[in-house]
């Protein structure tokens, strides 16, 4: 009888081990990944909290936005939103130049339609351009169809002034639960936060900016530096900034100087 009991209850243990075999699975993948130096892509519906990514070749397949990039190589990448006016981004170009420095731009739709040839000298000069999803467009009340299409739509627009397609995007202010940064990762862009935020949008002047990185901020190798493009002070506070990377042994790079193969 309960030789008999047993072999009835088969179906049933089976389908227990077989389930307890697929997690213990799932769970060794995970965990060679970590070990083995390298991040398994996520798509679970929403997006993680920023990052950072161990290789260049995960974050272009990684669900959640990149705040810095672990590397050997003493970098720090210059990133500048351009969702505004335009008065003080010649001064700010003028500072780069100088330097010699280059950095990536993130320009929204609303920028290339106002600035179009401004768009287009930022391209001249050898600098990179990110995508950077507007604050006009609610990402959160249109759907996915809707949201990509809004994102396909702002690359046409890049590509069609500077002829290159873009590779990395920005949701809006740097917001990494928008429902725009799914979806790009989704369309194969390299979704980009920051990890060193300057607050020039606080106006409090060249030296708050400059102190804010420097200081509080501390930037290491592969850190994402974050500006307006049209801050107040920012251009002021650009050179002190750039002078005290190359004090500290950063050089500073667009972001695709953190990713090689990008």
């Amino acid at each position: 009888m309960k030789q008999s009991h047993f072999f009835q209850r088969i179906p049933e243990n089976a389908v227990f081990w077989l389930l307890l075999f697929f997690l213990a699975a799932g769970s060794a993948t995970s965990l060679y990944g970590r070990i083995a130096g390298k991040e398994v892509p996520v798509d679970s519906g929403r997006v993680l909290s920023p990052v950072a990514v161990v290789s260049s070749g995960a974050a272009r397949s990684y669900m959640a936005p990149i705040s810095s990039m672990e590397t050997s190589h003493s970098l720090a990448a210059l990133t500048f939103d351009l969702n505004g006016g335009n008065e003080n981004v010649d001064r700010l170009l003028q500072v780069l130049e100088e330097s010699g420095a280059k950095a990536t731009f993130f320009v929204s739709g609303q920028w290339m339609e106002q600035y179009p040839q401004a768009v287009k000298d930022l391209s001249s000069r050898g600098h990179e351009l990110g995508l950077l999803a507007g604050t006009s467009v609610n990402y959160r009340v249109l759907s996915s169809r809707e949201t990509k299409k809004e994102i396909r739509n702002l690359a046409a627009s890049l590509k069609a002034l500077t002829g290159k397609d873009p590779v990395f995007f920005r949701p809006p202010y740097n917001d990494p639960e928008n429902p725009s940064a799914p979806a790009a990762s989704k369309l194969g862009y390299t979704v980009v936060t920051y990890d060193c935020d300057s607050l020039d949008w606080k106006d409090y002047g060249a030296a708050a900016v400059a102190d804010q990185i420097l200081l509080k901020c501390r930037p290491g190798s592969g850190s994402i530096l974050f500006f307006h493009g049209n801050g107040k002070y920012t251009a002021d506070a650009l050179s002190p900034i750039l002078s005290g990377l190359k004090e500290a042994g950063l050089s500073p790079v667009p972001l695709s100087g953190l990713f090689p193969d990008t």
